[in-house]
């Protein structure tokens, strides 16, 4: 059984999905970490050139670069969707895509917890935010930056030289 859920990316679209996406081209190589992260791997049908790691998603067809992504490429994949980020790819290739009928979540985590709300957000929308190791994964995350604020503030405020 599928359930429906509504997310929001970055640009606070809201994306109505009535399942997880199973066809996904990542326009980020930190998206395609974290999708592999999320034990999604599978669900990647395009990536960038400079998506190279997880090892496992290197036979994954290339669709160029994030500022040059070929189009076409992404469109022949049928993508149900692609993950984009704000600045690192290009707006009119982002407009392009959603005009040819592609959806286009772009995010634009500009600070740590940030990042991390992004990858929580991910989860819910592969619908694996329930799996252990999901779970701990974003738990340890926001652990991290809980730990990193603590020693900011112990520090007098100075920001913390390595997260």
């Amino acid at each position: 059984m599928s359930v429906s859920r509504s997310i929001r990316d970055d640009r606070n679209r809201l994306f109505e999905f009535a399942g997880a996406p199973r066809r996904v081209v990542s326009l980020v190589p930190s998206d395609t970490l974290n999708v592999a992260a999320l034990g999604c791997a599978h669900l990647l049908v395009g990536r960038t050139d400079y998506c190279e790691l997880p090892a496992e998603i290197v036979s994954v067809p290339s669709v160029g670069g994030t500022k040059n992504p070929r189009i076409d490429d992404v469109l022949r994949l049928e993508p149900d969707l692609v993950l984009a980020n704000q600045e690192e790819n290009t707006r009119g290739d982002l407009e392009t895509l959603a005009q040819r009928g592609v959806r286009v979540y772009v995010a634009f985590p500009k600070r740590v917890a940030e990042g991390v709300s992004h990858l929580a957000r991910l989860a819910r929308l592969f619908a694996v935010e329930r799996a252990p190791e999901v779970r701990d994964l974003v738990r340890r995350a926001y652990a991290a930056v809980r730990e990193a604020e603590a020693a900011r503030a112990a520090a007098g405020g100075r920001p913390v030289r390595v997260f």
